[in-house]
């Protein structure tokens, strides 16, 4: 008997281990799968008057555009344009299909939107209310724009603890080690671009120089002295007129000017960014936002948007905070710095189709998406971007012509469904990332605190094909299964043996053979 049960048992294995795959399958597919529950986004502000143009930049005196008002449709230099606000209203009907139209927005009550409100320009606020005009059309949307808020959360170089030297621009002996002893080395690599750039504007007339102590001639991007700026941690002169200059034709560009009037014999815009104005550019997001910088000017904003996170997600308040455990939705309307900070202390890296890697265009946005499975909240992260003629155009977003949305993967910290992050993780990464004696009240009056510490989530296994609760499932039905079977032969056996109507040997026999 004991033979027979074997070699019975021995017949369901293969049976039996294509059941279990089977019902691995069809349980995972009943199991709670991610879905989309809240959404935190930190948006550039859309495109405004470049800073960089001045009448006497070029040598032939071509026209550089610095009527604001009819050039531009703005009203200086910095601020925000007409065209700059449309385009944002068009990424805010963008994200109504995406958020209203899908329920994870209802209406104005559960959103909570920041914007820098010590910009003396107002581009980020403006850019909001564009952004908003598109979003939630028939709302009434509050913006916080607190100025002292605003200055420790979005500003530059804004007052932070002095009895810690971190928390301040780095020094020249810092910057020196950085760049390999002098400017001189940073020129090896953005001359070239300096180079094209002084031909394309026939820079400069002699007054450019004459700015930071040049009296080389003729003047030319590259030979405007490097001059130390202790304010702002880094040199200025040649690479900063070059990086101002080049920004103000980007800027023309997607304002759908005729940037090729300044900027001649240029080819295409895309070949032309890439060759001249992100070399230059590459210089302060390597070089001048250093670790240092960051941890100084990115963690107030970065705690913030743990602290939010725990909230909107968990309902755990952290004093201060405008936002309410019950929205869906915050929204902070910043500088391309901030979310530079903000990325370098995160380690992010992306590449946009049109506009390369690590840029932060007009309206260019950070996005976290708070997603749940069962019980479980995880995140993701991407950036998202239009594209350079999207914004010129003013072109209408929709499935058929979305704006460039990138992944960005969360690194130590992907092994969550799709690619995603535990919640509690992201923020205990968050938390080692900043530093909390650069931090400052929320509220003015308040008394800082150190930022909270919150243990890492359980990380599950890459391999499972399911959560642990549908593993059980699974084994406890296979055992069910097991059992069943046994039963089955056993009955089987003794139904048909036992009455002496089958020949046991004959039976194994066959079996054996089959």
């Amino acid at each position: 008997s004991y033979s027979f049960c074997t070699l019975l048992f021995s017949g369901f294995l293969f049976q039996m281990a294509s059941l279990q795959n089977l019902l691995v399958c069809v349980l995972c597919a009943c199991a709670d799968s991610l879905t989309l529950h809240k959404v935190i986004a930190v948006s550039r502000h859309s495109v405004r008057v470049g800073e960089g143009g001045q009448p006497g930049m070029s040598r032939d005196g071509r026209n550089w555009f610095t009527d604001y008002e009819k050039d531009w449709g703005a009203q200086g230099p910095g601020n925000l344009t007409v065209h700059g606000k449309a385009a944002a209203k068009e990424r805010g009907k963008w994200w109504r299909q995406l958020y209203v139209e899908t329920g994870i927005v209802q209406d104005a009550r559960n959103i909570t939107v920041y914007a820098d409100g010590s910009d003396p320009t107002n581009r980020e606020k403006v850019t909001g209310e564009g952004f908003l005009s598109g979003f939630l059309p028939a709302s009434e949307v509050h913006m916080h724009l607190e100025p002292v808020f605003s200055k420790n959360m979005f500003g530059h170089g804004a007052t932070r603890n002095a009895s810690d030297y971190r928390c301040g621009v780095p020094g020249k002996a810092t910057v020196d080690g950085l760049i390999g002893g002098s400017m001189s080395r940073i020129h090896t690599i953005i001359d070239p671009a300096m180079e094209k750039a002084t031909a394309q504007y026939d820079c400069c007339s002699d007054t450019i120089c004459e700015q930071y102590g040049g009296t080389d001639t003729p003047c030319t991007f590259t030979n405007i002295p490097e001059v130390w700026n202790s304010g702002m941690g880094f040199y200025v002169g040649s690479w900063v007129t070059g990086l101002m200059a080049t920004d103000y034709v980007s800027m023309m560009y997607v304002n759908n000017m005729s940037w090729d009037q300044v900027a001649q014999n240029t080819g295409s815009f895309v070949d032309w960014m890439q060759e001249v104005e992100r070399p230059i550019s590459n210089v302060f997001h390597t070089y001048v936002s250093s670790d240092q910088y960051c941890r100084a000017y990115g963690s107030q904003f970065l705690r913030h948007i743990g602290d939010t996170m725990l909230q909107i997600t968990y309902g755990e308040e952290t004093y201060g905070l405008d936002s309410k455990a019950a929205d869906s939705m915050v929204l902070y309307f910043a500088h391309g710095e901030n979310i530079g900070y903000l990325t370098r202390l995160l380690q992010f890296q992306w590449v946009f189709e049109m506009w390369g890697a690590m840029n932060v265009p007009p309206v260019c946005m950070l996005v976290f998406e708070i997603l749940k499975e069962g019980e479980m909240f995880y995140v993701k992260a991407y950036v998202e971007t239009q594209q350079p003629e999207q914004i010129r155009n003013l072109e209408e977003l929709s499935p058929e012509s979305p704006p460039d949305r990138v992944f960005v993967s969360i690194p130590d910290c992907s092994h969550g469904p799709e690619a995603s992050c535990p919640v509690k993780d992201f923020v205990s990464i968050i938390y080692d990332a900043i530093l909390s004696t650069c931090t400052m009240p929320y509220k003015e009056g308040d008394e800082p605190t150190p930022a909270p510490t919150s243990a890492p989530t359980p990380v599950p296994s890459e391999t499972s094909e399911c959560s642990s609760k549908t593993g059980l499932i699974v084994a406890v039905a296979v055992l069910a299964f097991l059992v069943c079977c046994l039963l089955t032969a056993m009955f089987y056996y003794y139904k048909r043996f036992a009455s002496g109507s089958v020949d046991k040997a004959e039976y194994i026999e066959s079996v054996a053979v089959n």
